[in-house]
């Protein structure tokens, strides 16, 4: 999570469509080491950039 995280750019991450691409990718790679059941969702209750 924390390298997907890191690896976007202020630009990739500024829009509504970004916030959903990213949690969109964080859960294919979540649900690609779970082996056991899955996520549907990831929820942000806070997003900072710096």
């Amino acid at each position: 999570i924390i390298r997907t995280l890191t690896a976007k750019t202020f630009e990739e991450v500024s829009t509504q469509k970004g916030k959903e691409r990213l949690k969109d990718e964080l859960v294919g790679k979540i649900n690609e080491i779970l082996t056991d059941g899955f996520i549907k969702n990831v929820y942000f209750t806070d997003f900072v950039v710096s």
